[in-house]
């Protein structure tokens, strides 16, 4: 079984950096009316019809420590796996101590007491990706990077094994014309899985590639598929408990994006491959987890829903990749964008960012939610977190019983309120897709970039530096 990065979300951070300096202090977070944070709520009257019995009594999440961790420059956690009792970070470093942007990656305990934090990068910018690190106790750390190619001045795909303490063992570049981004690494005790989005430099024809390499680097096999419409495009990588291979993302329907969700082999061959989604209303996965028997539970943001602002949908599936049933969540006059999903046996947890047009504590800034919703398809808590600052937490991932949040925090007050959103069942039609698999091969080479312990300190104040938040769940 893979132990593995969470890949998701673009939400708001929800502790202050003025919070962080003491990791051992347990905080909850205070309540703010709804009328204080409008217009992010809607009333009853403004439910749609179909809605479900939402969080109604359900308890709020509670904030137990934050950590912080940076330069003086702009610095951000993008990518969160957890192994053992180690919290594991991808940083994008863009502090001056930094040439152009590096990877940073950190190992926290389960404490928030900072372990080590190696530093890696070529001439110009590398960083994390969501989904780009992933750990297996006793085999070390495997991380994948966005690195731009000096010649080419185009993204590229790094891959770097490090050991328990920190250092590099070896690092690989998949290094060639176009654009090709990692969006998912897996790591068990037998080789490393890595999904690539290739994109051939025209911005429609892009490629999902799936790579199979030994933990020496050595690739065994790669395989690369294409749609009908030419651009789909992979955004998340998960496995099953039989050993398959699952990925999220998006696939082009009559130059409409729509959301993909697709089986492989152990080995990369195709089981099979769904598509669904409405004109006019682009959608894409984000996200996707795999519970004990299979069941898969997919996440991702709808445009152009309700009052011009997108939507949060959730669609259960079978192993066999049949509807079993699906969710949308919104809120009335205000944008939500879905990217991330943690599940920890019957309890899924979706992340993002509502972004309010409207008067009020956070107009026409990013706060961040966490929607609890259980297997069967019943919301528990909503909540919505964040200050008028724009900060971010790109992943989340499950400690026991605490949901680890990773991203980006600025300072300012926090604040939470517990949200009434409109929690729908609406129909979905699943469509197969015919994925065709194409001939791309991405060329590896060995990489000599530097690497050592990273020069940053614990998060400044007023900062924009990464941050890693606790959270607890009744």
């Amino acid at each position: 079984m893979f132990t593995r990065v969470v890949l998701a979300a673009s939400l708001v951070a929800l502790a202050a950096c003025a919070g962080a300096a003491d990791p051992s202090s347990t905080t909850a977070i205070p309540e703010v009316t709804a009328t204080e944070q409008a217009p992010v709520t809607s009333s009853p009257s403004e439910t749609a019809e179909g809605t479900q019995p939402g969080s109604e009594g359900a308890a709020d999440p509670l904030l137990e420590r934050v950590v912080s961790y940076g330069g003086s420059g702009f610095d951000y956690a993008n990518a969160v796996a957890v192994g053992g009792d180690g919290i594991y970070t991808g940083i994008v470093y863009l502090s001056p101590e930094s040439d152009n942007g590096d990877l940073v990656i950190t190992r926290h305990d389960a404490d928030g007491n900072l372990q080590w934090a190696t530093m890696w990068g070529g001439p110009l910018e590398d960083g994390a990706l969501r989904g780009t690190i992933s750990v297996t106790e006793g085999w070390g750390v495997v991380a994948a990077a966005a690195s731009y190619d000096a010649a080419l001045r185009e993204r590229d795909v790094a891959l770097l094994r490090l050991d328990g303490e920190g250092a590099v063992l070896w690092q690989l570049g998949a290094i060639a014309e176009g654009e090709q981004r990692p969006h998912g690494v897996l790591v068990d005790e037998v080789a490393i899985t890595l999904l690539i989005g290739h994109d051939e430099g025209d911005g429609n024809s892009n490629h999902i590639i799936l790579t199979r390499l030994t933990l020496d680097g050595e690739v065994l096999w790669q395989r690369s598929f294409q749609g009908d419409g030419a651009n789909d495009w992979g955004y998340t990588l998960e496995s099953a408990p039989d050993g398959s291979i699952l990925i999220g993302g998006r696939a082009t329907v009559a130059g409409e994006a729509q959301a993909l969700v697709a089986k492989f082999s152990a080995e990369g061959s195709l089981l099979w491959a769904r598509e669904w989604g409405e004109a006019n209303r682009p959608e894409r996965v984000t996200d996707v987890r795999a519970d004990a028997e299979g069941n898969l539970y997919v996440a991702g943001p709808v445009v152009g829903v309700g009052n011009g602002g997108d939507s949060t949908f959730v669609v259960k599936l079978s192993p066999g990749g049949d509807l079993v049933w699906s969710r949308k969540w919104q809120l009335p006059s205000n944008e939500v964008w879905a990217h991330g999903a943690a599940l920890a046996g019957d309890r899924l947890v979706l992340s993002g960012f509502v972004r309010t047009f409207g008067s009020g504590v956070n107009s026409l800034g990013n706060s961040g939610y966490l929607l609890e919703v259980s297997t069967d398809g019943t919301l528990g808590s909503q909540v919505l977190a964040g200050s008028v600052k724009k900060e971010s937490a790109e992943a989340i991932a499950w400690l026991g019983e605490h949901l680890i949040v990773v991203g980006q925090g600025g300072g300012g007050e926090q604040q939470i309120a517990r949200l009434d959103g409109v929690w729908l069942s609406p129909d979905v039609e699943l469509r197969d897709r015919d994925l065709v698999e194409t001939n791309v091969e991405l060329p590896w080479q060995q990489l000599d970039f530097p690497s050592g312990p990273a020069p940053g300190i614990d998060g400044v104040a007023g900062e924009a530096d990464a941050q890693i938040t606790w959270i607890s769940y009744p």
